[in-house]
């Protein structure tokens, strides 16, 4: 008999304009019902939301969850009701939603299910893999939102020689110092380029990692790059049409990654170091996650995002 689960799932309907449906899931016998605990506020979706990232409406959304289990299908032998999890599972602004039985990890007793948002953060894994830091690299992360603040994190873990975080708002800065930055930088008064100079004292950076979006910051990021191989890993996702002038990368010789999740050769091995890490508190997502939403107000909270609102850093959708 296959199982039927009622919800209510939020949908894109049009440019800044969510309505939440409800309809049923039916599992298939390799996937999982999860009852969503928490769902990221993603940047990438929220350009869905805002219309500069063109898509078919309506269009569900939620990509980012963690949850319990609810009901599983018949050949489904890893996971049981009540196993706390998260995963690579879609749509998940939503009071439920199916996964496959294969894109799950077990969420750690201690860690809580709003902090296991394992999705971006596996994002930022792949990045950090990608970049290949070393004990006594000069490393610099470009833009202090959620994802570069991950960054940030992550490379303090490596004894690196100095980790300068550059950002256009001084209170994301200074969050930035707190989760690990040695040095902080803002474009709009310091002179980047010549700072890391003097932070280097002439080696530049060895690993550079871009979560700004916009070409102004991958430009910058690749101006302070030593000469000779240095990576620079781009952790977030631009608009359609974004141009970039290459240059200082050319003159640098500098390898390049674009450390999106298609980089990943194996996600659900990056999945279990990620969902490691984040039980070891390599992520402070206690400091990350500013804001809570309901599932009716999942529009509010992508308008607070998108207007950088004093504070935001990370918003998650509570549905339950």
């Amino acid at each position: 008999m296959s199982v039927r689960i009622p919800r209510r799932v939020a949908q894109i309907v049009k440019p800044h304009k969510i309505e939440i449906v409800e309809d049923s899931l039916e599992l298939g016998p390799h996937e999982v019902a999860v009852k969503i605990a928490a769902c990221g506020i993603c940047s990438w979706e929220s350009g869905f939301y805002s219309g500069q990232r063109p898509t078919e409406l309506p269009r569900p959304i939620g990509h980012e969850p963690a949850g319990v289990v609810e009901a599983v299908g018949s050949e489904v032998t890893t996971w049981k009701p009540g196993d706390r999890v998260a995963g690579l599972f879609y749509p998940a602004f939503a009071t439920h939603a199916k996964a496959k039985d294969t894109m799950l990890v077990r969420v750690p007793d201690h860690l809580p299910l709003e902090h296991a948002i394992v999705e971006p953060v596996k994002c930022i894994v792949t990045g950090l893999r990608a970049a290949r830091p070393d004990f006594g690299d000069h490393a610099l992360v470009v833009g202090c939102g959620f994802m570069g603040l991950l960054c940030v994190a992550g490379l303090r873990s490596f004894g690196v020689a100095s980790l300068t975080a550059v950002d256009m708002l001084d209170e994301r800065l200074e969050r930035a110092r707190r989760l690990g930055a040695t040095n902080v930088l803002n474009p709009t008064r310091d002179n980047v380029v010549a700072a890391v100079g003097d932070i280097t004292s002439g080696h530049g950076i060895d690993v550079a990692m871009e979560a700004s979006t916009v070409p102004a910051g991958f430009a910058l990021a690749a101006q302070t790059l030593r000469r000779g191989q240095a990576n620079l890993v781009v952790v977030t996702t631009a608009y359609p049409g974004t141009t970039y002038d290459v240059t200082a990368l050319l003159s640098a010789g500098a390898i390049v990654h674009f450390a999106e999740p298609g980089h990943c050769l194996d996600p659900i091995d990056e999945l279990r170091r990620t969902i490691e890490a984040l039980g070891r508190g390599v992520f402070p997502m206690a400091e990350l996650i500013t804001h809570r939403f309901s599932l009716d107000e999942i529009g509010k909270g992508m308008d607070a995002g998108l207007s950088r609102e004093p504070g935001y850093i990370k918003g998650i959708v509570v549905p339950n």
